[in-house]
């Protein structure tokens, strides 16, 4: 018996989400919807930058990827009457702030009216950013250098000496170590939502959180097994999670969609001319996972997308695609 095995990767998915303080810990029932963009969404094909570059054309959300996701999380948590501050912790690190929806479903009438994102052991310009106005010490290259943080970016950081004189620290090889005092509140080394809550009606409150985020995307792969004397193949699939967010999600349930959203008309043509921009292949889907997984931080996860078909009928189907030229000589001439 002749037996081939081969493997298949999907390539048409898509991108279509005087005050209290109460810390939100009880992780409740978290909810990861991934959409994957279609990699034919977008004409030139990626890698022609001078024709549009990555992206051109197909904008989704994340349109350098073309993966994003929709994270719902339904806690219930402890919220004063009148103002209250609200902490609510394992969020997405790369979560859109500007995405972010609060829904208390005990009182549909609260709302946050204020809100920032902490998560002050992401980079050392987050931490910067805390000790902002305070004493820290820089070691450089010719020694210890001690005053007020003033002012900071990517290539320097400026501090206040005791005389009001300023000095400015060239960054990179330059700074060899910074030194920070004891923080007089305790630092947030998990991404946090903080909110500034108005409700009515003080004690436990069941919400709702969601957001979009960069970070997980999805992939198909298929394996079939051929007997080409019974006619027969043999077909199983999994879905590959990658999870880049910076924070694990447990107990997380899974939603997988594809086809082809939020696809926008290009901004202006090229060289006069207008630039075609492909459609979706197929309508989209979604695929719920039966079981909650953990998505575990900076890793991957494979689950089964189906219950491996064994035996089934094949036949043998010969396909011609046509497609474009998309050489630099053709595009241009």
């Amino acid at each position: 018996m002749t037996r081939r095995s081969f493997s298949m990767a999907s390539s048409a998915l898509a991108l279509v989400v005087g005050v209290q303080v109460s810390i939100a810990d009880d992780r409740g029932e978290t909810t990861v919807t991934i959409y994957r963009a279609p990699v034919n969404a977008v004409y030139p094909p990626p890698g022609y930058g001078y024709l549009g570059g990555e992206g051109y054309g197909g904008f989704g959300y994340d349109a350098s990827s073309g993966d994003g996701a929709v994270i719902t999380h339904r806690r219930q948590v402890e919220v004063g009457k009148g103002l209250s501050e609200l902490k609510f912790g394992g969020v997405a690190a790369r979560l859109d702030p500007s995405t972010v929806q609060f829904k208390s479903l005990t009182d549909p009438k609260a709302s946050a009216v204020e809100q920032r994102f902490e998560n002050d052991l992401a980079s050392v310009d987050a931490l910067l950013g805390r000790y902002d106005g305070e004493v820290i010490t820089v070691v450089t290259m010719h020694g210890e250098v001690k005053g007020t943080l003033r002012s900071w970016n990517d290539q320097v950081i400026v501090l206040e000496g005791t005389d009001k004189a300023l000095q400015v620290l060239r960054r990179g090889d330059n700074i060899q170590d910074i030194r920070f005092s004891a923080p007089q509140t305790p630092l947030v080394d998990t991404p946090t939502l903080v909110w500034r809550i108005d409700a009515a009606r003080a004690g436990k409150h069941d919400v709702e959180v969601s957001y979009r985020a960069r970070g997980l995307s999805w992939s198909a792969d298929y394996t079939a097994i051929l007997d080409e004397k019974q006619n027969t193949l043999d077909l199983s699939a999994w879905a590959t999670i990658r999870n880049e967010t910076g924070v694990d999600f447990d107990d997380a349930k899974v939603v997988l969609v594809s086809g082809a959203l939020d696809v926008a008309p290009m901004a202006q043509p090229y060289m006069g001319y207008p630039q075609a921009i492909l459609g979706p292949t197929s309508k989209p889907w979604s695929y719920s996972v039966e079981r909650a997984a953990r998505i575990a931080d900076r890793g991957s996860l494979q689950l089964e997308l189906f219950t491996p078909v064994v035996g089934a009928a094949a036949k043998r189907l010969t396909v011609y695609e046509p497609v474009p030229d998309a050489s630099a000589s053709f595009q241009t001439y």
